[in-house]
């Protein structure tokens, strides 16, 4: 879903498909693919836990594909433009992806995410204190 009525065209809503093109054959590899991942979006604090729910959750949707939707709380995703900064996603539901593939289909998962918020940058301010301009120590020792 597209605002035009912005200068920039603002994407409200974006449903993506993506397909891996190669099998990676490690991790960092894989991590530095074009391929998006939630490791890449996730902030790297919340990474095991949020591998942790959401695998967990498929495992359990692969018993019962029609298991409640569950919510995830406090997740922080990279914004695209600045990886160093992260928004707050408000609300976030994994949901049971259903697909005729039948129980040798690799697990799958939905995330709806909505309602995300910039999260303030804590900028440390740099303490001077008992420091004075001019002040030396002379720190000799002596050879024996």
């Amino acid at each position: 879903l597209v605002d035009v009525s912005t200068d920039l065209h603002d994407v409200q809503e974006a449903h993506m498909r993506f397909r891996r093109q190669t099998d990676e054959p490690d991790e960092l590899s894989a991590l530095q693919s074009g391929m998006p991942s939630m490791r890449k979006f996730v902030k790297p604090t919340d990474w095991e836990k949020i591998r942790s729910r959401v695998g967990q959750f498929a495992e359990e949707a692969l018993q019962n594909p029609s298991l409640a939707p569950k919510s995830i709380k406090k997740l922080a995703l990279r914004m695209p433009e600045r990886p160093t900064r992260f928004v707050s996603v408000q609300e976030t539901f994994i949901k049971a992806y259903q697909a005729g593939g039948g129980p040798s289909e690799a697990p799958k998962v939905w995330l709806h995410m909505k309602g995300f918020k910039a999260q303030k940058r804590n900028v440390l301010q740099p303490s001077l204190d008992g420091i004075e301009e001019g002040q030396q120590k002379r720190r000799g020792f002596r050879a024996g």
